[in-house]
């Protein structure tokens, strides 16, 4: 075999750790590409895991995984993530070259050599969100690619203040703590749960997992030093806010949570005091960024523009074959 020749191929569960160091070392790479935290993920989703690599000269410099999912008589579909996951999309060793062109030709065969595979696979859909530090989707929109836009938030923690909060969140803030509230680590899965559970309700929707699959998640976080719980409550134990939040070798995540509704904190201080707690934790602990995510939905959207984040775009890219097209199109106009 001529090893001078890319190559794109599946790796074994034997390469994993090749797989889990290179997300480490790409510049998207996050916990969210990790292969056990995808294994617990399509695991939960019911798909089967697939993580394609692209080596050039023997060594893995791009890739991305793929959660394969049948559907009937419709094919298999394939996602980069799944439930849970807002972003696990193409990964690229980003050296530092010392010319644009040679990067972008060198990214390009890459690129390109991903999309024949995967159009080799004959997927009815692909759906492929990458991080919000792939910003060059060109080459796919090349291959006939579709791209929709979506949006994050980060905090930089070194120039973090309370005071560049706006008004309603710092008055927030401080009329919480001015009550006998405790924050603590936790480990308590089901109270997390059944708030959570309780959250999605008021809004007509379903936690993404069971409570099984958060307690694998959490133990995953736990066991790897990747992430962990913190709740927040009242002076009677009452639980009032409950969030994990996740971190990989880059920055951290405001990955799940939430706060109930309480008559002494209808303006939402609770839930502002635990996040503005976090942020300084994690501060503490060395990091500089945070993506406290919550930039899609307008609910979440108002929540968190109030601690002064900085907006970034993200990209998802997609690709159907003409009979997928189809049944989208006829499901859109029957209603469904």
């Amino acid at each position: 075999m001529n090893h001078e020749i890319p190559q794109v191929r599946p790796l074994t569960e034997e390469e994993y750790p090749l797989w889990d160091a290179f997300v480490d070392e790409s510049p998207q790479g996050s916990i969210f590409s990790k292969s056990r935290y995808l294994e617990i993920i399509a695991d939960a989703s019911r798909s089967w895991l697939k993580i394609i690599g692209y080596f050039a000269h023997d060594d893995l410099t791009g890739g991305c995984s793929f959660l394969e999912k049948k559907r009937g008589t419709l094919g298999t579909h394939a996602v980069s993530g799944g439930p849970g996951t807002p972003f696990c999309g193409l990964l690229y060793n980003n050296k530092d070259y010392p010319q644009i062109r040679k990067y972008e030709v060198d990214y390009n065969i890459c690129v390109n050599a991903i999309c024949d595979y995967i159009k080799s696979q004959r997927y009815t859909s692909v759906s492929i969100s990458n991080s919000p530090d792939l910003r060059d989707i060109r080459p796919f929109l090349q291959h006939g690619w579709k791209e929709r836009v979506s949006y994050t938030y980060y905090i930089y923690l070194d120039s973090f203040s309370l005071a560049n909060f706006s008004s309603s969140v710092k008055k927030s803030i401080k009329m919480a703590q001015s009550k006998n509230l405790s924050y603590e680590k936790s480990d308590d899965i089901h109270s997390y749960f059944h708030l959570l559970t309780t959250v999605f309700q008021q809004h007509g929707a379903h936690p993404p997992f069971s409570e099984v699959y958060y307690e694998k998640l959490l133990h995953f976080f736990q066991s790897t030093h990747s992430g962990g719980m913190r709740v927040l409550k009242d002076s009677s134990d009452q639980l009032l806010a409950s969030y994990v939040w996740i971190w990989d070798n880059k920055r951290a995540y405001a990955w799940s949570g939430g706060a109930v509704l309480s008559p002494d904190f209808r303006d939402g201080g609770a839930n502002k005091l635990m996040f503005y707690t976090f942020l300084e934790e994690l501060k503490e602990m060395g990091f500089t960024e945070v993506n406290i995510m919550h930039a899609n939905t307008p609910r979440l959207t108002q929540f968190a523009s109030g601690f002064n984040p900085e907006l970034k775009p993200y990209y998802t890219i997609e690709t159907n074959r003409p009979l997928a097209s189809c049944y989208q199109i006829m499901k859109k106009y029957m209603g469904r």
